[in-house]
């Protein structure tokens, strides 16, 4: 038995490919699909079209991060130095700005969704300023909808039953 392996690929290398197999030892976990010349890693696929492309069929996640600890992250970073992470943080899914070190948005699993806060206690909560684009249309006429009218340059609301101006 390997003692300490996380994947190992089986197969010949050739020009284009190394084509690999799913098998076990112990309870690490093997791999199925190809590694590519190109560098390209293909779980699930043969033909992988991007550096890992994980291909899943069924109802069951493609992908899962676990931990024992709030320590299940993801991180997204770009050459210009501009990180961001998504986290687990108790029942909270947080999006974390790296870069200049915050958190920007916050769901709770009560549905509640913080932008700018990581405690929201209502179903949207802005900590900053809210942008509604101008727009002439009175869409989606469902009591509690507020629009921004670009032409009269005032803000509606709809009671449930008539568009009602907000300000003066």
């Amino acid at each position: 038995m390997l003692s300490g392996v996380a994947l190992v690929v089986f197969g010949a290398i050739a020009a284009y490919a190394i084509p690999a197999f799913a098998t076990s030892f112990g309870n690490d976990v093997m791999v199925t699909g190809k590694l590519t010349a190109a560098g390209n890693v293909g779980i699930g696929t043969t033909g992988p079209i991007a550096p890992l492309n994980v291909v899943q069929t069924g109802n069951t996640a493609a992908i899962v991060v676990d931990s024992a600890s709030n320590g299940n992250a993801i991180s997204f970073e770009t050459a210009n130095s501009r990180k961001w992470v998504q986290y687990l943080n108790g029942n909270d899914f947080r999006f974390y700005d790296k870069t200049n070190n915050a958190d920007r948005v916050t769901l709770q699993t009560g549905g509640n969704v913080g932008i700018g806060t990581t405690n929201p206690v209502s179903t949207l909560d802005v900590n900053g300023t809210l942008h509604l684009a101008p727009t002439g249309v009175k869409d989606g006429a469902a009591e509690g909808t507020i629009y921004y009218d670009a032409a009269s340059k005032h803000f509606f609301g709809f009671n449930g039953s008539a568009w009602k101006q907000l300000d003066n």
